[in-house]
This record gives C-alpha cells, structure tokens and sequence, in this order.
C-alpha cells in the first residue's frame, strides 16, 4: 500500500478545488511562468514539435490563454512574470512573441485580468 497524506482517501479521486480560501486572499496576485508544454499522446506519446527551441522543447505560444484562465478562477490578476525560447539565431523569436501575446490578449478577451507580460531576456540568469 502506498504512503498517503493524512486527509486523503486513496480509494476516492480528489478533485481540484478553486474555492477563494484564506491562502488565495493574502496574495495579491498570481504569477505565470511559461516556456514548454508536454502533450500527452496515446502510442507513442509525444509533442508534435512542429517548431522546437534550441532546448529541443516545443514552441507552443498558444499555451498561455488556457492556463491564464485556469488561474484566474482563483479572483486575483495575473502576470506572465517569465516566458520565451532558446533560440540563438532569432528564427522563431518574433514569432513566438507575437504568438504569446495573441494568446494572451485571447485571455483578456475573455475576461481574464493579465496585467503584464515580461519575456525571458538576454540578461537574465546572472545570479
């Protein structure tokens, strides 16, 4: 049998709750960090990787309106506090940018409150 955490039934399916709770009203805001996504496909499962950053992850822009909303079920605004691609030779970067920010935008349209969007950049990871 395997190890559970107290308060869990391991014989029922837990489900997510976004009810407001003392943890989502003492914060002010939700951030979204956003670089890949892994599609789950049956035989072999595996991303399309139409277009792959230099990493080798797919380049899915597409991906920000869907989780976007998922977070702003919580009732706070949102940032995007990080998201771009490896890409040395600058062949998907413009397109990946205006790509987010359409998804983004597709967000907003559909009430979701991003305030900000703040791409990966060139002088990041100096610490």
């Amino acid at each position: 049998m395997r190890p559970t955490r107290p308060g869990l039934d391991p014989g029922r399916r837990q489900r997510a709750s976004y009810r407001r709770s003392a943890r989502t009203d003492a914060v002010d805001w939700f951030g979204l960090q956003y670089y890949f996504h892994c599609r789950v496909k049956v035989a072999p499962f595996r991303n399309a990787f139409e277009r792959r950053s230099d990493l080798g992850w797919e380049l899915y822009p597409q991906g920000h309106a869907p989780l976007l909303r998922e977070i702003a079920r919580f009732g706070k605004p949102v940032y995007v506090t990080e998201s771009g691609l490896a890409d040395r030779h600058d062949r998907h970067r413009a397109w990946y940018i205006a790509e987010s920010l359409r998804s983004i935008a597709e967000a907003v349209h559909d009430g979701v409150d991003c305030r900000g969007y703040f791409h990966w950049t060139l002088t990041d990871n100096f610490e």
